[in-house]
Formats: C-alpha cells, structure tokens, sequence
C-alpha cells in the first residue's frame, strides 16, 4: 500500500515538472520576442544550448513518466494476484 502511495506522489511530482518543462519554451520565446537583436545574435549558440537542454529533460521525463506507468500496472497485477 505504501509503495502506491509513493507511486502516486511521485506521478504528481512527475506531472508537475512535466507541465513546467513544457511552459519553458514558450517563455523562452517571450523573453526572445521582447530582447533586442544584438542581443540575440551575441547569445545565439546559449539560447541553442537552452533549447535543447528543454528538449532533452522533456524526453527524459516522457520515458521516466513511461517507466512509472509500467511499474505502476506491474504492482497493479502483483497486488491483485495477491488478493487471490
């Protein structure tokens, strides 16, 4: 019981660093619309690096959340095999 207890805190957090890793981008692009160009030229190559740092943590927490999920159904079965 304790364990989906901790499954479900641990998805909440999950969702919660996903919504905030999905906003950033485009408050990337807010701060990028209202910066004068000189100073976007002179941090092109930062602001790429930004980009994909985003890109990467997104996909590391896609396959985290997906990880939990199937850890999730496993203790789902395993729990349900028990009752029996």
């Amino acid at each position: 019981m304790a364990s989906l207890i901790q499954s479900a805190i641990a998805e909440i957090l999950m969702n919660i660093s996903n919504i905030c890793v999905m906003l950033l981008p485009a408050e990337l692009d807010k701060l990028l619309k209202d910066a004068p160009l000189p100073f976007i030229m002179q941090h092109t190559a930062r602001i790429f690096s930004v980009r994909k740092r985003i890109t990467s943590l997104n996909s590391l927490l896609k396959s985290i959340r997906e990880r939990q999920r199937v850890e999730r159904e496993a203790e789902t079965k395993r729990v349900n095999d028990m009752k029996r």
